[in-house]
């Protein structure tokens, strides 16, 4: 299993986290690959970004799937309508 840099900083950013919560994402991202951003990656956000006009923290995570050939785990319907990316998971239509 592995996971995108950005999604390291978006799970450990987050505010609410409990110590007890902390602690546990601490021994969970201890013992998975995270996945940093190479020019293969950057070039590819780039690409789905200007054609899937991505925020670019998912330009990066679709992107860092792609290149890693990778399933992406995600809920996210703007990602599950990239036609070269697999998805799993129920994509949940977002209110604007």
């Amino acid at each position: 299993m592995a996971i995108s840099l950005i999604t390291e900083i978006e799970l450990r950013g987050f505010s609410g986290l409990s110590s007890e919560q902390e602690n546990w994402l601490g021994q969970f991202l201890a013992d998975i690959h995270i996945i940093g951003i190479d020019y293969d990656i950057k070039e590819m956000a780039i690409q789905l970004r200007r054609r899937h006009r991505l925020k670019i923290p998912d330009a990066i995570i679709a992107a860092t799937a792609m290149i890693a050939q990778a399933t992406l785990l995600t809920n996210d319907a703007q990602l599950h309508g990239i036609d070269d990316l697999l998805c799993c998971g129920m994509a949940v239509r977002q209110q604007r």
